[in-house]
């Protein structure tokens, strides 16, 4: 998971719990709304080259009960209608702070 430390202490001093090496599977749901989430093993694994990528083992599964679900690996706010001499303050990766 691609996250500095930073922000791995604080999220779980919050109380947020980290599971790695789970992959989503699918989302559950009944009569229209989301109710969990299942994932499946993930691993990494090394090519001959010595570059990692990840294999998934779908027979290991686990289901994580929610009422909603944020989708956010890779994604970053649109903030280009600000200029760049706007007065809001900004982390090193250009996303509002």
């Amino acid at each position: 998971m691609p996250a500095w430390v930073k922000d791995l202490e604080e999220a779980m001093e919050e109380g947020i719990v980290i599971n790695p090496l789970w992959a989503p599977k699918r989302i559950i749901h009944l009569d229209g709304k989301v109710t969990g989430i299942e994932f499946m093993r993930s691993k990494t694994v090394f090519d001959a080259e010595g570059r990692s990528h990840l294999s998934v083992d779908e027979q290991t599964t686990q289901v994580v009960e929610a009422d909603a679900i944020i989708i956010s690996v890779g994604q970053a706010p649109d903030i280009s209608f600000l200029s760049k001499d706007s007065q809001l303050e900004r982390a090193l990766w250009g996303v509002l702070l």
